[in-house]
């Protein structure tokens, strides 16, 4: 694959920080305490997460199982294909999301990859021809360079020891700084990422794509990575936890 921005980094090749790695293996679960077996979870602890039960295909709500996509998804459908959210958003899920976002522990990101891999990648994406690749939601660089690393980038690397998908962690670029988008609501944060990200990776032609953040609200971000994703022959997204409000 091409050098440079798009350049995949596989989860057990030296691309993998060191502190990655630790994070895989922290020894006690990061929750109870208690042995780990060199998980971020024990078995107990990652069993009493909120995960999601049987929902929409396509925007990851709870609801009815089924392949029929809910009606907010048939009113208006959203650009990705589906979507697959580990837990719902709350308690200790938004714990762990803070931790990892705003005081850099990166266990916390480890339970969170350890959580999405035990629920499954999209299954379209493991139904695909091609090996799909997983890339992370962007930041733009002066808020990585403020916070030290990009939360989503972390969750794909992880996800890459799981699955093996390759990561492309630098081919979405977010080209234009925009405000936080929490507190907007939904159409607000539509125009806030009007144009704020790029593809600079390898070609997108008859690719499968995985779009891998932390956590789905409005969706607004993941269409606008969508538009920036075109020419890709599928998108689905997968995140740690679903906001349900």
């Amino acid at each position: 694959m091409a050098g440079g921005v798009g350049q995949a980094v596989s989860g057990g090749v030296p691309g993998v920080s060191t502190a990655t790695r630790r994070a895989w293996l922290p020894g006690r679960c990061l929750l109870c305490g208690d042995p780990s077996d060199r998980a971020a979870l024990c078995p107990h602890c990652l069993c009493d997460l909120p995960f999601l039960g049987p929902g929409c295909r396509i925007c990851a709500l709870p609801g009815p199982a089924g392949d029929a996509p809910c009606g907010a998804c048939q009113l208006r459908r959203p650009p990705w294909r589906s979507a697959t959210a580990a837990l719902r958003y709350g308690f200790p899920s938004d714990t762990l999301v803070r931790a990892l976002k705003y005081r850099r522990r990166l266990a916390a990101g480890a339970a969170l990859s350890q959580a999405m891999a035990w629920a499954g990648p999209p299954p379209p994406a493991l139904a695909s021809p091609v090996t799909p690749w997983l890339v992370p939601v962007p930041l733009h660089w002066t808020r990585e360079l403020v916070r030290g690393f990009n939360q989503a980038v972390e969750l794909s690397l992880q996800l890459s020891r799981a699955t093996g998908w390759p990561v492309l962690p630098r081919a979405l670029r977010r080209v234009r700084r925009t405000r936080a988008q929490a507190g907007l609501g939904r159409w607000r944060r539509r125009r806030n990422l009007a144009g704020a990200f790029r593809w600079r990776g390898p070609d997108l032609a008859g690719q499968a794509v995985v779009l891998v953040d932390d956590v789905l609200t409005t969706g607004a971000t993941a269409e606008a990575c969508c538009r920036a994703l075109k020419g890709a022959a599928s998108v689905d997204l997968w995140v740690a936890a679903r906001a349900l409000d």
